[in-house]
C-alpha cells in the first residue's frame, strides 16, 4: 500500500502536533524514500544543508542471534553506490533546526560523525525497535484518523516513489533517488505508477493531435 499526498500529510501533522520526537524522521523517510538501514545511518557530515543535499553513503547493517548480543555496524547502502539525494526546502530547514538545538544543547550530538537519527540516549537506533516506533505511532494517527492506512514502515519508500511518478516526474531520477541499480528496477516495482504514466501520455498526445478548432467568426472573415 502507498498513501496519497494527503494521507502522508494527515500523519505528518499528526505526528508533529503530538510533540513525537521522531517526526523529522518519518518525513526524511517521505521527503527522500530511503530505505530504514540508510537512515539509521546517515550522520551529520553526509548532510550539505547549503544545497539541500543528503549523500547516502553507508547504510545500518543488524545482526541478532540466539544467546548473543546483538551487532550493529555500517556497510555500504544495498546497490553498493553512494548516491546523492536532493531535499526540498522544508526538510532542509527541519534538520538545520535540528543541528542548531543540538549545537545549543548538546554539541557532541551535532559533529559530523554523530548520527541524525540516533536513540534517546545518543547510540545508534535498534532498527527493530524502530520499526516498532513507527507501528505504534501510525495505530495511533490511524485511530484517530479511521481512513488513514496502516503502512509499514517500507512502505514510506513506496509512497515517495509513487507520487514523484504520478506527478510525472521521470523514472530515471526516481530509479535514481531510490537507489536502484537500474531503471528497469524502478519500472518493474511500480508498474501500477507506470500505468498511470501512460494514461497521462495518451491524453496528452491526443491533445496534440485533435483538430485545431477554429472559430467561426474568423471563417466568415476570411476572403
Amino acid at each position: 500500500m502507498t498513501w496519497s499526498a494527503e494521507d502522508a500529510r494527515l500523519f505528518l501533522e499528526w505526528s508533529q502536533s503530538t510533540g513525537d520526537y521522531l517526526w523529522l524522521a518519518w518525513l526524511t523517510l517521505l521527503g527522500t524514500g530511503m530505505r530504514r538501514g540508510e537512515i539509521l545511518g546517515v550522520r551529520w557530515k553526509d548532510v550539505d544543508l547549503e544545497n539541500n543535499v543528503i549523500t547516502i553513503a553507508r547504510a545500518m547493517s543488524y545482526v541478532k542471534e540466539a544467546g548473543k548480543k546483538p551487532i550493529i555496524d555500517f556497510r555500504q547502502t544495498k546497490s553498493g553506490r553512494v548516491r546523492n539525494v536532493d531535499i526540498d526546502a522544508r526538510l532542509g530547514h527541519a534538520l538545520r533546526t535540528k543541528r542548531d538545538l543540538l549545537r545549543a544543547v548538546a554539541p557532541e550530538l551535532a559533529r559530523g560523525e554523530q548520527l541524525i537519527f540516533c536513540n534517546r540516549f545518543g547510540r545508534p537506533h535498534n532498527p527493530t525497535q524502530f520499526s516498532r516506533q513507527w507501528r505504534e505511532r501510525v495505530n495511533k494517527a490511524a485511530d484517530a484518523h479511521p481512513d488513514l492506512d496502516r503502512l509499514h514502515l517500507h512502505e514510506l519508500r513506496h509512497t515517495h516513489a509513487t507520487l514523484l511518478l504520478r506527478a510525472g516526474v521521470h523514472p530515471k531520477i526516481v530509479s535514481e533517488r531510490l537507489g536502484h541499480a537500474d531503471i528497469q528496477t524502478t519500472l518493474n516495482t511500480y508498474s501500477h505508477a507506470v500505468r498511470t504514466l501512460q494514461r497521462g501520455a495518451a491524453d496528452l498526445v491526443g491533445e496534440l493531435l485533435a483538430p485545431v478548432q477554429v472559430e467561426v467568426a474568423a471563417i466568415r472573415r476570411a476572403p
